[in-house]
């Protein structure tokens, strides 16, 4: 192997980057329409307030009684005892 051939094969051990420029990418221009957009959102997500007075919008119990129920789809009503 020639010496030329181990330098290119050899990962550098240390790369000096202080003189190196950043790399600035410009950003892609918007339109007005996307603009508009943005701004409508923006201002209405600054505006909005949460509701102090909040109350459930669903009955825990009845919701279980749902969930618990969907397994029973399949049972004959007839003597005895039967929720359904």
């Amino acid at each position: 192997m020639s010496s030329t051939t181990q330098e290119q094969q050899q990962a550098p051990s240390h790369i000096d980057m202080a003189h190196e420029q950043p790399i600035m990418i410009p950003a892609p221009a918007a339109s007005p329409q996307l603009e508009k957009d943005a701004a409508r959102a923006m201002k209405s997500a600054e505006s909005w307030k949460p509701s102090l007075a909040r109350t459930q919008s669903f009955n825990k119990e009845e919701q279980k009684r749902d969930l618990q129920m969907t397994g029973l789809g399949s049972v004959k009503q007839g003597a005895g005892f039967s929720e359904k």
